[in-house]
């Protein structure tokens, strides 16, 4: 080899060592930076002798980087479902240990059993208005807080759209740098590094999956198949007065109804604010969450007014239908028929073609006696009877998930029904069975009567040969605002809530007197009206006419007790204390599930299921982020930076550039030994 030659190996050597120096500075410089991939100096001969860096590789770990991202996306959706739930028990105490719901309804039974105790007392009248306005201002505070927490994530979902289309751009614009750069021969792992950083700025805010294609450019998609960025980037658009996310990248109507959000931030926060019937029947965390939660305080709150005496709701998502039978839930011409007190109520509701539900429920609430029909908390038609016990038919039933099978009345009267109505009861213990002519004093032909308000004319019932028990209960149970059932001690009881109830054995025979009521003359003495001075309403709808109005927005105290122009009424105060008592109060749909509990017990099933909730979401998201941090760590000891190994590689280097220093420098002292001799 001439010392040209060998000077040119030299120098070449030279000029590799000074880049691969740079190579692991760089990596030396970097070794904090999480977002950063050492890079590795590919070696490579030259032709004529010598050494070039023929390549600077990126390390790189495909498999893990690939689960990091899924991780992310878990971890970052299960911070924001945790974060959210947070704020709901924030909202509602129990975040702090407290119990402010569960707090008032106590505070209610309190104040009663106290005016049970003493009805004349003022004070008590007086704690018991308190209590009762406690009630409603909880659950008014409650509901304008849960929309306040809607407010905020609607704009948070606004922020994580326009971030991710932000994202998405930046990783098309550092696409095309790879692509010019890769053309000029030069290294990409600094670009790669900085599109590594977007990706996981995507994988945050959605789960996806991510291809590199041969020219070095990245595309990715979403576990359910949406492309994010090909061949171009594309453009997510959210309508927060529609709640519809779409895609450039999608033909979907709705990402979000659609489940094309797998998982991350923006599923997060659009699945919590959902208030489709998909979301709300979902045992999903975290999925339907703030609108479940009004539905539960809408039914708590229609739950204190509701003064019917059975219940039942279909299974059939209806609420805000313009067009039940367009829907298909039900096709025009169909019936809905129901009896009470085993007789037809009225002519039955036709469906019409295009009705609403609404439509449905004025027909039943406007046509058909001892019957009222509403769209319960969850979103279900709810089917009530003023006369205990009653049967729904029709071939409307089965479209709106009505059970067609007797519904039982309520085992205890609720708290509204046992503070409005009027009422009488007997002392003889009866079973339903029993032939009326067989108990002592009664005889066939014997005849009761009986009248209210809504009757507008005493009706007379004449005991028959073989009427039983049960044939007295239907007979009264038929008639408008006419409710009997044997009450405690199995003694017959008949009540009326509609007002001016008169029950009197006017006709033949004295069979009330045999039964045990107490009679003046002919006419059964009547327990339950209200003095003058007193409101016979309760808690009540603030808009609308009727109790089946009520929601958590519109509850409050009869006007007349707001006011203070009217007081409580008393006689029925220890009829009132029992229904508050009685563990016979349910509540099912939206996430909640519970019965047998007293109306105290129904608020703390509310908030204890948020407490449960939010500890599931806060163990989830503690969980996914341990993983991710773990995932990490394993990727940076695969991709990251050494020090110990770069400073080994550096010891390498400074010796390989000494050697060839050396090697240059014997070659000068040659050149210049040639010279000397050529003199």
């Amino acid at each position: 080899m001439s010392l040209f030659s060998a000077l040119s190996v030299a120098v070449t050597s030279v000029n590799t060592l000074n880049a691969a120096t740079r190579v692991v500075s760089d990596n030396v410089a970097n070794a904090t930076n999480p977002n950063y991939n050492r890079r590795i100096s590919q070696y490579a001969n030259l032709q004529y002798g010598g050494v070039q860096i023929a390549d600077i590789q990126r390390a790189a770990n495909a498999g893990l980087l690939r689960d990091l991202y899924q991780q992310i996306s878990t971890s970052s959706g299960d911070n924001i479902r945790d974060k959210l739930y947070q704020q709901l028990e924030q909202l509602v105490g129990t975040i702090n240990g407290q119990t402010p719901l569960v707090d008032e309804f106590e505070s209610l039974r309190t104040a009663l059993k106290a005016l049970e105790a003493s009805p004349e007392s003022d004070a008590a009248q007086n704690d018991v208005l308190i209590a009762a306005d406690g009630i409603v201002s909880e659950i008014e505070r409650l509901s304008n807080g849960i929309d306040l927490i809607e407010d905020q994530a609607l704009n948070d979902i606004e922020e994580v759209v326009n971030n991710l289309n932000e994202a998405l751009s930046e990783v098309d614009r550092i696409n095309a740098q790879i692509v010019i750069a890769r053309a000029a021969g030069r290294p990409t792992s600094n670009l790669e590094n900085l599109r590594d950083e977007q990706v996981a700025e995507v994988a945050k805010i959605a789960q996806i999956r991510t291809f590199e294609r041969s020219d070095g450019t990245l595309s990715i998609y979403t576990t359910s198949g949406i492309a994010m960025v090909d061949s171009e980037p594309e453009t997510f658009t959210w309508n927060p007065a529609t709640r519809v996310l779409t895609s450039s990248g999608s033909s979907s109507a709705n990402l979000i109804t659609s489940g094309q959000l797998t998982d991350g931030q923006l599923a997060a926060l659009t699945n919590f604010i959902r208030t489709d019937s998909a979301a709300i029947s979902s045992s999903n965390l975290g999925v339907g969450s703030l609108e479940k939660f009004r539905n539960q305080l809408d039914e708590l709150a229609f739950s204190l007014a509701d003064d019917s005496t059975a219940r039942t709701s279909g299974t059939t998502f209806v609420r805000g239908n313009a067009d039940l039978t367009t829907s298909g839930i039900v096709t025009a011409g169909q019936t809905l028929t129901f009896t009470v007190g085993g007789a037809l109520q009225g002519p039955g509701v036709t469906i019409g073609a295009g009705d609403s539900i609404d439509d449905v429920v004025a027909a039943i609430n406007t046509t058909i006696p001892q019957v009222r029909a509403r769209v319960d908390g969850n979103g279900h038609l709810q089917i009530m009877s003023d006369g205990g016990q009653f049967t729904i038919g029709g071939t409307a039933a089965a479209g709106f998930g009505l059970s067609t099978n007797q519904i039982a009345a309520d085992s205890e009267l609720t708290l509204s029904y046992a503070y409005k109505m009027e009422h009488a009861a007997g002392t003889v213990p009866l079973t339903t069975g029993t032939t009326l002519s067989s108990i002592n004093g009664v005889a066939v032909g014997d005849q009761i009567t009986f009248n209210n308000a809504t009757l507008g004319g005493a009706v007379t019932y004449t005991i028959g040969a073989g009427d039983t028990v049960q044939t007295l209960l239907n007979t009264i149970n038929a008639q408008p605002g006419m409710y009997a059932r044997l009450g405690a001690g199995n003694v017959l009881e008949i009540t009326s809530d509609d007002g001016s109830l008169a029950i009197n054995e006017a006709g033949v025979g004295t069979p009330l007197t045999a039964l045990g009521f107490t009679v003046n003359g002919t006419n059964v003495s009547i327990q339950g009206t209200p003095l003058a001075s007193e409101s016979n309403a309760f808690f009540v709808a603030e808009s609308g006419t009727t109790p089946q109005d009520v929601t958590r927005t519109n509850f409050g105290l009869a006007t007349a007790l707001d006011n203070r122009s009217l007081s409580v009424k008393t006689s029925n105060r220890t009829e009132v204390v029992q229904a508050l008592n009685a563990g016979a109060r349910s509540m099912s749909g939206s996430g909640i599930s519970t019965s047998t509990r007293d109306y105290t017990g129904l608020s703390n099933a509310v908030t204890t299921g948020l407490t449960q909730l939010g500890n599931r979401a806060t163990r989830q998201a503690e969980e996914s982020i341990s993983l991710k941090s773990s995932l990490e760590q394993s990727l940076r000891d695969e991709v990251g930076v050494d020090i110990d190994e770069e400073m080994a590689n550096l010891a390498v280097l400074q010796n390989a550039y000494a050697a060839t220093a050396r090697v240059i420098d014997t070659i000068n002292q040659m050149f210049q030994a040639l010279e000397l001799a050529g003199r």
